[in-house]
C-alpha cells in the first residue's frame, strides 16, 4: 500500500509532495514497528503513485515480492518528490558550470528536521539510526553519499546508484578523501551501468569501450577512496557494475532488488 501526504516545510519554503510505502503486515500488527528508507526523485518510484515522465521504478512491487519470499524484513518507504530545485537540493556546492547548485545542507535539513519527525510522529517507524536509511540515483546518489558521510548520526545505511560524482568537477572525490568518518559504522551501496554515457540501447560502442566511459572511472576512483577509509567490501559495503546499465529508470529499477537485499537482510532487524 501507498498512501500520499503533503509536508509544509519551513526549511524549502514550500509545500512537498511524498509518498510512503507500508508494508503489507502494517496493519495486522499495531505494536510492531518497521525500519525506514528515505528516497529521492518520490514521483517516479512506486507502481499507482506519482507522475513520472521518465518511467516508474515499482520499488513497491520489488518490495512486496522480497517481503513475500522472506529476502528482506518489512519496512516503510517513503519518497520524497523533486521539484524545479532538484540540481539545487541534491547538490552539496554550486557547479559553475551548471550555474546551479550547493542546496543539498538546506534539503537534508528539511529531511532530518522536518519529514523524519514527521514520519516518526504519523507511522510505526523504529527510530534508531540503524534503521534509517537514504537511497537516490543519479544527483541524488551524490546527495545519498553526502548524507551518510555527512548526517551520519542520523542515517546508518545509503544507496547511491548512478552517483552523478563529476558534479562541481568530482567534488565527492576530494570531500569524501578529506573527511574523518567511521566507516565500521555504516552501511553503503555504489553502482554505476557501462552505458551510464550512452545515449540510447542502439548506442554502437562495444561493451569493452563502454566500460572505459568516465562514470565508470568516477565510480571506480570513490570505490577506492572508500576501501582506503576503511568500508569493507561484501560486509559493510557493496560496489556493483551493471554490465547492461544506462542512466534510467529501467536499469535502477532493475537494481533495487539487490539494493534492497543488502540494505535490510532477513533477521537482522529486531524489533
Amino acid at each position: 500500500m501507498v498512501v500520499r501526504e503533503i509536508i509544509n516545510s519551513e526549511k524549502l519554503n514550500g509545500e512537498r509532495e511524498i509518498f510512503i510505502y507500508l508494508p503489507p503486515n502494517y496493519d495486522e500488527d499495531e505494536s510492531q514497528f518497521f525500519p525506514c528508507l528515505y528516497m529521492q526523485d518520490g514521483q517516479n518510484l512506486f507502481s499507482e503513485m506519482g507522475d513520472s515522465p521518465y518511467g516508474k521504478w515499482n520499488v513497491d512491487l520489488t518490495a512486496e515480492t522480497l517481503i513475500a519470499e522472506e529476502k528482506i524484513e518489512p519496512l516503510i518507504i517513503v519518497g520524497v518528490a523533486n521539484s524545479e530545485w532538484r540540481d539545487y537540493e541534491y547538490t552539496p556546492t554550486y557547479d559553475e558550470s551548471e550555474e546551479c547548485g550547493g542546496y543539498a545542507d538546506i534539503y537534508l535539513e528539511f529531511m532530518t528536521e522536518e519529514l523524519i519527525p514527521f514520519i516518526n510522529e504519523k507511522y510505526r517507524v523504529l527510530l534508531d539510526r540503524e534503521f534509517t536509511s537514504i537511497c537516490g540515483s543519479s544527483l541524488g546518489g551524490l546527495l545519498s553519499i553526502y548524507a551518510l558521510i555527512n548526517y551520519s548520526d542520523v542515517f546508518s545505511s545509503a544507496a547511491a546508484l548512478s552517483p552523478s560524482i563529476w558534479w562541481d568537477n568530482k567534488y565527492i572525490l576530494g570531500y569524501a578523501d578529506n573527511c574523518d568518518f567511521n566507516s565500521e559504522d555504516l552501511r553503503l551501496w555504489v553502482d554505476m551501468g557501462w552505458y551510464e554515457d550512452a545515449e540510447t540501447d542502439d548506442d554502437e560502442d562495444t561493451e569493452e569501450e563502454n566500460n572505459n566511459v568516465e562514470s565508470v572511472d568516477d565510480t571506480r576512483d570513490l570505490y577506492e577512496i572508500l576501501i582506503e577509509k576503511g568500508f569493507e567490501e561484501g560486509e559493510n559495503f557493496i560496489y556493483y557494475e551493471d554490465t547492461e546499465g544506462f542512466h534510467n529508470e529501467v536499469s535502477w529499477a532493475e537494481r533495487m532488488e539487490m539494493v534492497l537485499q543488502f540494505l535490510y537482510p532477513i533477521n537482522e532487524i529486531s524489533t
